[in-house]
């Protein structure tokens, strides 16, 4: 067995949303076989045959792979890794250790703590705990509740903070439906809360709501949207400055504050100006509508 073993004083650290742990780099790799080759002063190796790459307590195993003197270290052919239950699956791993960068290229798939991370392309750098992701970003959640995909991505451990680009949809699955969150940009700040910046489309079973902004307590399952936003059905229109959303199973609670404006058709039709405008839907229907402070409106019977 031979083994080849380099030491540096780097950390390994990924989070996102609490979900990934971290480490302190110690790297070696060990193979059946190995293959020295040397040109214009510069060494070339290749390790062939059950490759072991030995990342601190992450190990990974490959059928192939390559170091490049002290300036890079290429692990192919199914690589795989694993520590702590958690799983680590990758086409290829590019590791810089002068640079302290690690790219993983190709059907990325990591599984940490039940929760799943791919993409296409990651890029890691341990000297300030950031993650760029590139291509086909998704995430899902432990328990399949909450999901989101994106086209580019970007994690940064220390800050606790995420960020998704490229038309990032939110996907949050309730009780009895699932909620769809659009906008150009969504972030992450911690474990619970989730802003969504430009152009905010969510679309529930019982209706759709649009905004410019938002921001949601994913634990609470409650957020506030403003921009004039709208919340439209076949039978309602209601818009105003900003919204509340407030979701408790099958029920949900959607509050219009500031020049609440609503229409109203389904056999009468009627027009509603307010202060404030309360929603109550249970299941699949709007149970109630409430109008509260200067209440101004309009009724038109329609004819039977």
């Amino acid at each position: 067995m031979l083994r080849v073993e380099k030491r540096y004083s780097v950390s390994f650290v990924i989070t996102f949303l609490f979900l990934f742990p971290v480490y302190g780099v110690t790297y070696s790799v060990k193979s059946d076989s190995m293959v020295i080759y040397t040109s214009g002063g510069q060494n070339r190796t290749k390790f062939f045959n059950s490759v072991k790459f030995q990342m601190d307590n992450i190990s990974f195993t490959s059928g192939f792979a390559e170091m490049f003197e002290d300036t890079l270290f290429l692990l192919s052919d199914s690589v795989k890794g694993k520590d702590n239950g958690n799983v680590y699956e990758t086409d290829k791993m590019c590791f810089y250790p002068k640079s302290s960068i690690a790219e993983f290229i190709g059907n990325n798939r990591f599984i940490i703590k039940g929760n799943v991370l791919k993409g296409d392309k990651f890029v890691l750098d341990m000297t300030d705990s950031t993650m760029d992701m590139y291509g086909n970003v998704e995430f899902v959640s432990r328990n399949d509740s909450v999901s989101i995909i994106s086209g580019r991505g970007v994690i940064i451990n220390r800050e606790n903070y995420s960020r998704f680009f490229d038309n990032p949809v939110l996907r949050i699955l309730e009780d009895s439906d699932t909620i769809f969150i659009k906008s150009d940009t969504v972030i992450f700040d911690g474990d619970s809360v989730a802003r969504f910046i430009d152009n905010l489309d969510i679309r529930v079973k019982q209706g759709n709501i649009k905004g410019k902004n938002g921001i949601f307590f994913l634990k609470k399952n409650n957020g506030v949207i403003t921009g004039a936003p709208k919340y439209a059905t076949q039978e309602v229109n209601i818009k105003g400055d900003t919204m509340k959303f407030i979701s408790e199973g099958e029920n949900r609670t959607i509050i219009f504050y500031n020049h609440a404006e609503m229409e109203y058709n389904k056999k009468d039709s009627i027009l509603v100006n307010s202060d404030s405008i309360e929603i109550d839907i249970e299941k699949d229907s709007i149970k109630t509508i409430k109008a509260f402070g200067e209440v101004d409106g309009s009724y038109r019977r329609t004819e039977r």
